[in-house]
């Protein structure tokens, strides 16, 4: 589903149709999980916390990133709002794939409830740069952020952040998510 600035990672990362998907904002998924969970096991040098809650219809944020090393290269960090529950039909290209879960399930499946569906960036979409005073060994950098509930959220209590540190080139170094109002510490 679009939201704010989907043209500019469309074109950076070039996805030309959809279904499409990045494993690590780089390389494209083939859709087994093999690929995803294979990063599971690259340990990172940096973690994240988040800190958020809502009041009416402002959302504040806190995200920090704690370095155990001084990384090699500058990192940026990228905050997005997501939301769950969204129910919209969802196109079915595994229709007629008996192998698939989605099959004989229609094209489209209607009432498709989508989930993790980006509403807007609290950051510059790809990314704002961390300085490179902040990113050294034991140091913490701490980034607050302040926004007004989209007008495109349908369900506020459905919302979460996701924040993840990304390298020069655009790939993701580390990630946290955390449900809006939830204090997810380090892991």
């Amino acid at each position: 589903m679009p939201f704010p600035n989907v043209d500019v990672l469309l074109s950076e990362f070039g996805i030309t149709g959809f279904p499409s998907g990045r494993v690590n904002r780089t390389i494209n998924w083939n859709e087994s999980t093999s690929q995803p969970v294979s990063l599971l096991n690259n340990r990172q040098n940096m973690g994240l916390a988040i800190n958020s809650s809502i009041s009416g219809n402002t959302i504040t944020a806190e995200v920090k990133v704690h370095y155990d090393l001084k990384p090699a290269s500058p990192n940026r960090l990228v905050v997005y709002l997501l939301e769950n529950g969204l129910v919209y039909p969802q196109v079915n290209f595994y229709n007629g794939d008996p192998s698939s879960p989605f099959f004989q399930q229609g094209n489209p499946i209607m009432d498709y409830v989508h989930n993790h569906t980006a509403r807007t960036t609290l950051t510059n979409v790809f990314g704002d740069a961390i300085p490179n005073a902040e990113a050294t060994t034991g140091n913490t950098y701490t980034a607050n952020y302040t926004l007004t509930v989209p007008g495109n959220v349908q369900n506020s209590a459905n919302l979460e952040l996701v924040a993840f540190t990304v390298g020069p080139d655009n790939k993701v170094l580390n990630v946290q998510k955390a449900d809006l109002g939830e204090n997810k510490d380090f892991d």
